[in-house]
């Protein structure tokens, strides 16, 4: 009697090969999933970044133009800062925090949208010595409020402007 060809895949051969490839499906995935999350980070940091050098142009601008510092040095506040502009108007940064967000002042009104959360802010106004010009360091931390905690990026800057002397 002839035995027939028996051609076919075994249970165990298709069992071994169903879980190879879903073992491949999971890590192509998870690496997706990753890199997906990788980029929004990167660019809630670059968000971030950018308006941060954006409020510290700002800041900056007003105070090497400005006439004085008006409360220079300053140990006891560090999250205020005023000076006289060169009109002879008063006017002032501050770190401002509410419920829910910080945020940098100028005068009454916001420097930063709701998007960016100003979690630490500080003004260290140092008074000018012989041939030394009087100096504003700038500290502020940022995070962005529109990302999940896993994807939210955070920057920090720290600046010293060296003012006009007077």
């Amino acid at each position: 009697m002839k035995e027939k060809n028996k051609k076919g895949l075994s249970l165990i051969e298709i069992l071994v090969t169903i879980t190879v490839f879903t073992i491949l499906g999971v890590l192509v995935t998870s690496i997706v999933f990753l890199t997906l999350r990788s980029t929004n980070k990167s660019s809630s940091s670059i968000k971030i970044r950018d308006n941060v050098n954006y409020f510290l142009s700002i800041i900056q601008r007003q105070l090497r133009s400005a006439q004085s510092i008006t409360n220079c040095p300053n140990p006891e506040d560090t999250s205020l800062i005023e000076y006289m502009d060169e009109d002879g108007n008063l006017g002032s940064f501050s770190c401002e925090s509410s419920d829910v967000l910080g945020y940098i002042a100028s005068g009454s009104g916001r420097l930063n949208t709701e998007e960016i959360d100003i979690t630490g802010c500080s003004f260290e106004c140092i008074e000018g010595t012989s041939g030394n010009s009087p100096s504003v360091t700038i500290t502020i931390v940022a995070e962005d409020t529109n990302s999940s905690l896993v994807e939210r990026g955070r920057f920090s800057s720290t600046t010293k402007i060296y003012l006009r002397n007077n």
